[in-house]
């Protein structure tokens, strides 16, 4: 192992989840990355949501139907969650234990390590400084009680990258861990990971509505990956994650998707001029 590399301070993850604020008043708002609202067209979803609807538990199976039509896989290899945050959760409550370690290269995504926190898994933060990945850094702290291995491509909160290289060649070197792919910022990405990822035996991709579709508010997200891992991840969760609202507006949102590549595009342009 890299003795350089230290052991994450978690002082600062025994606070609640904050975002700060600015004391000033001001009209633009852009450290919680949230999208350009969503059209007219799935806003009048909500007009289609009956009582009957709202009476009844709701079931996510049509959703993730649409969803791995998209992708071309199977409904089992989808799992609908609360966000991608609560994929991130289950992922390590699932494949993290005091014996098991976090590799995760930092910074990165805050919550990822307060979950690892959760389950008493030993964090091992690997230091991000440069656009690419950490590759050489992430395979050398590799053994066998490596649990999770995050790759958050584009990273939160500094844009670094990884590659579909990457992924293979973290998937060769730890066959018995999972890869937790972080797919948040796909859509802005000039190397989407999701498809090579989805080839790997132990990866599973987080996917969001709430940045490029503009839908943080209904709280969804969605979890892909080989059938064993979503399997364990559903136990790992609540059964009713998502409420008949959240799905509604995501089946329409998911049939809207081409609406929105004009404001991905201008995204993509602002951050070159940036």
């Amino acid at each position: 192992m890299n003795a350089q590399i230290q052991r994450l301070d978690t002082a600062a993850l025994r606070v609640a989840y904050t975002v700060p604020r600015s004391l000033a008043p001001t009209d633009l708002q852009l450290d919680s990355n949230e999208g350009k609202p969503p059209s007219v067209e799935v806003m009048s979803t909500l007009a289609e949501v009956s009582a009957a609807d709202l009476k009844s538990y709701p079931r996510a199976d049509e959703l993730e139907g649409d969803i791995a039509r998209g992708y071309g896989l199977p409904p089992a290899q989808v799992c609908v969650t609360a966000g991608a945050d609560d994929g991130l959760m289950r992922i390590c409550r699932a494949y993290l234990t005091e014996r098991r370690r976090l590799l995760l290269p930092v910074p990165t995504f805050e919550m990822i390590p307060r979950f690892a926190q959760w389950s008493d898994a030993d964090i091992v933060p690997i230091p991000w400084g440069e656009p690419r990945y950490p590759l050489d850094s992430v395979l050398a702290e590799i053994d066998e009680d490596t649990g999770v291995i995050a790759v958050v491509s584009p990273n939160n909160p500094t844009g670094g990258f990884a590659t579909g290289d990457d992924l293979r060649r973290i998937s060769a070197a730890a066959p018995k861990a999972i890869i937790l792919v972080d797919c948040a910022y796909a859509e802005f990405a000039d190397e989407d990971l999701t498809s090579v990822a989805l080839e790997l035996p132990n990866a599973v991709v987080l996917r969001t509505l709430s940045k490029a579709l503009g839908l943080a508010g209904i709280r969804l997200g969605y979890a892909m990956g080989p059938e064993a891992c979503i399997e364990r991840l559903r136990r790992f969760g609540l059964p009713y994650p998502v409420s008949s609202p959240s799905i509604a507006l995501a089946r329409r949102a998911l049939r809207c998707v081409a609406e929105r590549q004009g404001f991905i595009d201008q995204v993509r342009r602002e951050r070159v001029l940036l």
